[in-house]
């Protein structure tokens, strides 16, 4: 799935005349991190609350050993096998059905194409690293 997901955004960076990403194995520890704290949060966002240490995506980066001063998050949920409706703009909906890896990783570099602050971290020239991190959380498959 990380590996889908980064061959699309990479493929959006070519388009701009960017150079991909070079997959990093700290921004993947702190992106797997956060992933599997919004498993057990019912809250989902940028910030852990309960870690200080690793309260931002940033701190989260220096936790693991990193040392770049500017760092950004996408964070995405996503349903398989069960229709969900996504919401593209603030009056249009748009109802989808998601049951594989590469249709996942499709729509995930889709909606953040589509979404402003997403985008301009995909597109952002001063990035050169990334981390990405996928879990499947049983407990909202039904």
């Amino acid at each position: 799935m990380e590996y889908l997901v980064k061959r699309g955004i990479d493929s959006v960076r070519l388009s701009y005349n960017l150079p991909y990403l070079y997959s990093d194995s700290i921004c993947y520890l702190a992106a797997n991190d956060q992933a599997y704290y919004l498993m057990d949060d019912t809250a989902f966002g940028h910030f852990q609350n309960d870690f200080p240490e690793k309260k931002t995506p940033q701190k989260r980066y220096l936790y693991y050993g990193g040392n770049s001063k500017i760092v950004s998050e996408n964070l995405a949920k996503i349903y398989v096998n069960k229709i969900t409706t996504y919401k593209k703009s603030v009056n249009d909906f748009q109802d989808i059905y998601i049951s594989t890896y590469k249709e996942a990783a499709d729509f995930l570099v889709y909606a953040w194409v589509k979404s402003p602050e997403h985008f301009l971290n995909i597109v952002q020239p001063d990035f050169s690293i990334t981390g990405i991190a996928s879990v499947f959380n049983e407990d909202d498959f039904h």
